[in-house]
């Protein structure tokens, strides 16, 4: 790993520039976090041919949160259009968050032992015995999940990816539901334990020097830095200086995403590992336009 501070040595020195370089500086540090940006998202486009460089896994994007399990309540008054209070057994939920009714995602902002309050959007009426859910808050760091366990006395079971744009008819799952720009995780039939989420994490953005890269080992410099040096200077008129900079990072890149692909595939072929359940990648790409490294025929 390597702090932001390396990292813009590093461009600089690649460059052959000054820190203080009234053409470069300004463009170093929005630029690292672009492209380290890219890198973490699996797909990076050359801007020397348009040839696309794809990760097959990156296990230092790797992450987990864990969720306790609230038990589904019944509505015990009916809740109409417009309503701000609902009348239920809120013991153990969230003092403020989102709740789903039927289809209905419903944020509130303050609760009682009897009642959750300030409701704000309640699209159609629930009747009494009516089912009341808890959403959870994601993780600010995601991009997206890998694999969803629930857990309860020591046991941990794998839980399938639903897709609730299509049916209801379900026993048990996750999902993820949006409600007014807000990606919200829904549990559909576990009533105890605990929830533990897998998922790969976003770049996180550098600004001050002793902020550390989230890419490992060598990678910052030898993949990060190149490119970031060799666009630079492609873009400046430097054309040729910049071009055989950007072939050199492009290709530690190639070389980076081989390395992390075929760490799994031998740890897999090793320990024997279970196969991820890819359709809950599959399904939040279909669901919010992400652009997936997977690919079906």
């Amino acid at each position: 790993m390597a702090t932001f501070w390396e990292i813009k040595t590093e461009v600089f020195n690649l460059m052959d520039a000054n820190s203080d370089s009234w053409t470069y500086s300004p463009l170093v540090w929005p630029m690292i976090n672009n492209v380290g940006d890219m890198i973490c998202k699996w797909v990076v486009t050359s801007i020397l041919d348009e040839k696309t460089y794809t990760a097959g896994d990156l296990w230092f994007l790797y992450d987990e949160s864990f969720f306790d399990i609230v038990k589904p309540m019944s509505l015990t008054e009916a809740l109409d259009v417009g309503d701000t209070v609902a009348k239920f057994d809120t013991t153990n939920y969230l003092s403020s968050w989102y709740v789903m009714i039927g289809w209905d995602k419903i944020p509130y902002t303050g609760k009682t032992s009897t009642e959750i309050q300030g409701l704000t959007v309640v699209k159609t009426s629930h009747l009494v015995g009516d089912t009341v859910e808890q959403l959870y808050l994601l993780p600010s760091n995601i991009t997206q999940p890998f694999t969803v366990f629930h857990i309860d006395k020591d046991v941990e079971r794998e839980i399938p990816a639903i897709d609730e744009r299509y049916s209801r008819e379900y026993n048990t799952g996750y999902s993820v539901v949006n409600a007014s720009g807000v990606n919200l995780l829904r549990v559909v039939w576990y009533t105890q334990g605990k929830i533990l989420m897998k998922y790969y994490k976003q770049w996180t953005d550098l600004s001050d020097d002793t902020d550390v890269c989230i890419l490992p080992d060598r990678y910052p410099l030898s993949v990060l830095a190149t490119i970031v040096a060799g666009t630079l200077l492609y873009m400046t008129e430097e054309v040729d200086n910049g071009a055989t900079k950007l072939k050199i990072g492009y290709n530690n890149l190639n070389d980076m995403y081989k390395f992390f692909a075929s760490r799994v595939k031998k740890s897999k072929n090793t320990i024997k590992a279970q196969q991820y359940d890819y359709r809950s990648i599959l399904w939040w790409n279909t669901l919010y336009g992400k652009r997936s490294r997977f690919t079906t025929n």
